[in-house]
């Protein structure tokens, strides 16, 4: 396992996230 490969899995994966959450917040500030 490199390293590097590992560091950019868990990179795209905080964008993943980030990306999850925007959508979430977007979908629920509407109704506050």
């Amino acid at each position: 396992m490199l390293p590097n490969y590992y560091e950019r899995s868990i990179e795209t994966r905080k964008t993943k996230v980030k990306l999850l959450i925007r959508h979430v917040v977007a979908r629920i500030q509407p109704w506050c």
